[in-house]
């Protein structure tokens, strides 16, 4: 009686082995991917929510409250090594002024970021971006 393990039984476990590790790496690839897109995700938000508070904190007669679009001077705005454009309109209404702020960013799989010239134009790119939209003056 032979002690050890046939050819085939180590192929198999050689196999088994490979399946595996294939799955672990692929799992992992998705983990990495989703972790980028979370520090994209949080360094957007972080850009939007502070045009908001610094469009809340504006006189109301402030040439960045116009009822237009507006794209930041500074786009793209580096932050962490990308490069982020923001933009936001500002419109009256009925309960006030209301202002949207969009934060876009390139991403090879979702699309390119570029300076918008409309909310139309960014509303119809693909690339990854986040809005943020605020009652910035009750009316009176």
């Amino acid at each position: 009686m032979k002690k050890g393990f046939s050819l085939i039984e180590v192929m198999i476990a050689l196999c088994i082995l490979m399946v595996s590790a294939m799955a672990f790496f692929r799992m992992h690839h998705a983990c990495v991917q989703a972790r980028a897109y979370g520090e994209c995700l949080t360094r957007a938000a972080v850009l939007g929510s502070s045009r908001m508070m610094a469009l809340g904190s504006l006189p109301g007669a402030a040439p960045e409250l116009s009822p237009e679009w507006h794209q930041d001077p500074g786009n793209p705005l580096p932050d962490g090594g990308m490069g982020f454009y923001r933009f936001w309109t500002v419109r009256q209404t009925p309960a006030g002024r209301e202002a949207t702020v969009y934060v876009a960013w390139s991403d090879r799989r979702r699309g390119r970021a570029q300076n918008f010239g409309s909310e139309e134009e960014i509303s119809a790119a693909t690339c990854p971006k986040v809005t943020f939209n605020e009652l910035l003056f009750a009316a009176p």
